[in-house]
């Protein structure tokens, strides 16, 4: 997808996390994360997750012992890469989720305006 295209600021953020889907867990590797969602990559290519499947996505965030959870859809497979959707986020969550991004983006205008495109319905 074109950059220019995106609402949301993509950052990297290796960190090890883990998909919950169909009764599985899967370590997988955390690549990169927006307010929106997340690129991972999976350490085993034996995952039976499928595009258009749910999922709860799970990290750590560095030096912490805080863990976000995050009600995911797979919206992108390719080799040992997905995409996921974030569906619904707790607010405590959300809040840490925000900082994370806000700190790494470094413009907490474009979080804000980014804040906008998750409360305002499409048209």
């Amino acid at each position: 997808m074109d950059e220019n295209r995106r609402n949301f600021s993509r950052v990297k953020f290796n960190s090890v996390a883990y998909l919950k889907y169909q009764e599985k867990q899967q370590k997988v590797e955390l690549i990169d994360i927006s307010l929106k969602g997340a690129l991972i990559t999976a350490a085993e290519n034996d995952l039976t997750i499928q595009k258009g499947d749910p999922c709860v996505f799970e990290f750590r965030l560095s030096d912490s012992e805080i863990v976000l959870s995050i009600n995911s859809l797979v919206v992108y497979i390719h080799d040992s890469n997905l995409g996921l959707k974030f569906e619904n986020i707790e607010l405590e969550s959300m809040i840490h989720l925000r900082r994370l991004v806000e700190l790494n983006v470094g413009n907490p205008d474009q979080i804000q305006k980014e804040l906008f495109f998750l409360v305002t319905p499409n048209k």
